[in-house]
């Protein structure tokens, strides 16, 4: 095998590694609240069907998508989501002879109300960010990362201005201030 195909098969593989690595480390952080996504769920009713074992849950819920980390549900026009939504809730435990179920706290209910809205719009993105991280490999635009990177840390301190200054920032860093390191350092 000719020394340039050796050569190309590897940065080929690094380049996937690197995308995989970077989609693990930005699809975790995708899923941690103010940074990936702000929400805020409203209980409504909760209809029990104990003798089945279930229950269904009606809710409402108001989020907002990091569209670094959610681009397809921006495309979709879903960076802000609100809605009414049920899912089925399953209870923690059954006691004894009587047969008594025992539902969760409020607080638990919402809490897995919400990750069913934001799980079922990571689920739909969570395939254009290896694309997307390996399309930025295979261009050697790597200074990207850094303004991905500034997006999401704007979108934490404040959304929707956040991700604007935070991109700006980014940008701005890459820019101007990196090259004049790189040259005080040469």
């Amino acid at each position: 095998m000719p020394n340039s195909e050796r050569n190309w098969g590897a940065s080929l593989a690094m380049a996937v590694f690197v995308a995989l690595f970077a989609t693990l480390i930005f699809a975790s952080v995708a899923l941690v609240p103010r940074v990936g996504y702000t929400s805020e769920t409203h209980l409504y009713e909760r209809t029990s069907y104990s003798q089945y074992g279930f229950a269904v849950v009606d809710f409402g819920c108001n989020a907002s998508f990091n569209p670094f980390l959610y681009p397809v549900t921006w495309l979709f026009g879903k960076g802000y989501m609100s809605g009414n939504f049920s899912m089925v809730y399953l209870p923690q435990s059954y006691g004894g002879e009587g047969g008594r179920v025992t539902w969760g706290k409020p607080e638990l209910i919402k809490g897995e109300a919400e990750m069913k809205v934001v799980l079922d719009q990571f689920y739909m993105n969570l395939p254009i960010l290896p694309a997307l991280f390996f399309a930025i490999e295979l261009a050697g635009w790597r200074r990207l990362y850094i303004w991905f990177l500034g997006g999401v840390v704007g979108f934490a301190l404040s959304f929707p201005l956040g991700v604007f200054a935070g991109l700006f920032m980014a940008v701005f860093l890459t820019y101007f201030i990196l090259p004049k390191l790189r040259k005080a350092r040469a």
